[in-house]
């Protein structure tokens, strides 16, 4: 829709055009709308077109390491819903670890490692505002990712609740420091005996 028409001189006329929807705004001056002193009516304009955008790009981050993960680095992706400009590795903010190998795979695709500095939570974010679009929306902040770094080796104690010497079978537990899978009775190695129940 148009408002502020105005007339400058005789010449130059201003007005603005606010969009009504996203997408391709078109102005035009037909021919024949204005006529000169000798009575000849304006040759239509050149079309102007402008696309209107306002809506600000998402921004989605994601990994190939499991949760919770002993891989390091970390290998992490963000993917823009549009191409953008101006997003660098200084606008990532990495807790627990630090940045590496930061790559534009494409204008809406960026990669690069994230390598742990201690045990524990390991989180990822792009704040908002970090990346442009082409109408200059900045992008809203993208869902943190998270993953726990475990690269700690679990420990095992085996423990029983027979006497030493002891004339019967043998109970035996083994406890680990964390929760395992996977470990089974062929796990254990028995001399001089076998492993029951």
């Amino acid at each position: 829709s148009i408002s502020l028409f105005t007339a400058v001189s005789g010449t130059t006329y201003t007005f603005n055009v606010t969009p009504s929807a996203q997408g391709a705004v078109t102005i035009d001056v037909a021919d024949g709308v204005a006529l000169d002193a000798a009575g000849n009516g304006n040759i239509a304009a050149a079309q102007l077109t402008s696309i209107y955008d306002n809506i600000a790009p998402t921004a989605t981050i994601s990994t190939t390491a499991s949760n919770p993960s002993r891989t390091s680095p970390i290998p992490v992706t963000v993917v823009f819903s549009e191409i953008m400009t101006g997003f660098a590795s200084g606008d990532v903010t990495i807790g627990n670890g630090s940045i590496s190998l930061f790559t534009a795979v494409s204008g809406t695709a960026y990669t690069f490692n994230v390598t742990p500095s201690a045990q524990g939570a390991v989180t990822i974010d792009v704040p908002a505002g970090v990346a442009l679009d082409a109408a200059g929306n900045g992008n809203t902040a993208a869902d943190q990712l998270s993953r726990t770094y475990d690269s700690v080796a679990p420990t095992a104690t085996i423990s029983t609740t027979a006497p030493d010497p002891t004339n019967a079978v043998i109970p035996v537990t083994v406890t680990f420091n964390e929760a395992v899978t996977g470990f089974t009775s062929v796990d254990v190695v028995v001399v001089n005996g076998a492993v029951g129940a």
